[in-house]
Parts: structure tokens; C-alpha cells; sequence
């Protein structure tokens, strides 16, 4: 499966509120000696489906393995309040080291402006338990 149909299969819209969010759990299985999808996000109001600004992603963690992460335009899908909207999502993905069989504890925040009448950066804390096979 391609990197972006994983995407799409997977995808998480999230909307900026006011309020702090918690750490997010993600559990996935992923193949060894792969890279794979492991989170996707966008920023949106989804009352008026203006878009947020391009998250980014700030510090991370792997014990056995690395993240990358790329920005893909990506329509919302149907039975969204925006669907057909097509809005910046930044993806992240994980690769185990070469070799590697067993369990990671992979950490990361993503980062994004956010617009409230004053300019205010927010970060959200990410926690996955991948379970390389």
C-alpha cells in the first residue's frame, strides 16, 4: 500500500480549539524494514472550513526507529462538515531500524499557529505504541 493510500485510510482531522488537548494515544502494528504511516493532521475550522495554519513537527523520540514527516494537500472526505475542502495535512510516519522486531514507545508533538486574534503557538503531545513485526 503507497504512502499516501495509508494516509487516506487513516486520515484524523483536527480542529484548533481554544481549550488544551491531552496527550494522544496511537497504537499500530506497522512491517519491519518499512516505513509507515503512523499520524495525520490538519488544521481547520470546521464551521467555516477556513484553513488553519501548516502544522509542523517539533521534538520527537523513537527508541527504535525514526520519524519523518511531509506535507501533502489532501481533499476532506465525505461526511465531513468540510468535505471536498482540500486542506494542508502534515503526515508523520515511522521507520524501525534495519533488523528491528518488537516494541517502541515513539514520542512527538506537532506545532501549529494558531489564530485567535492574536498570534498563539499550540503543540500537541503525541504517544505511540508501535508494534514493529
Amino acid at each position: 500500500m503507497t504512502r499516501l493510500c495509508a494516509f487516506a485510510a487513516a486520515l484524523w482531522l483536527l480542529f484548533l480549539p481554544s481549550g488544551a488537548f491531552g496527550v494522544t494515544k496511537i497504537t499500530k502494528t506497522i512491517p519491519a524494514e518499512a516505513t509507515s504511516y503512523l499520524y495525520g493532521m490538519a488544521t481547520y475550522d470546521r464551521w467555516s472550513c477556513r484553513a488553519g495554519a501548516t502544522p509542523e513537527l517539533g521534538q520527537w523520540s523513537a527508541g527504535y526507529g525514526t520519524i519523518s514527516a511531509e506535507t501533502v494537500r489532501q481533499k476532506v472526505g465525505k461526511g465531513k462538515r468540510c468535505a471536498g475542502k482540500t486542506f494542508t495535512f502534515l503526515v508523520i510516519y515511522y521507520t524501525p531500524l534495519p533488523g528491528y522486531r518488537g516494541k517502541d514507545l515513539v514520542t512527538f508533538s506537532i506545532l501549529a499557529q494558531q489564530d485567535t486574534g492574536r498570534s498563539k503557538q499550540k503543540s500537541w503531545a503525541h504517544r505511540a505504541y508501535v508494534s514493529v513485526k
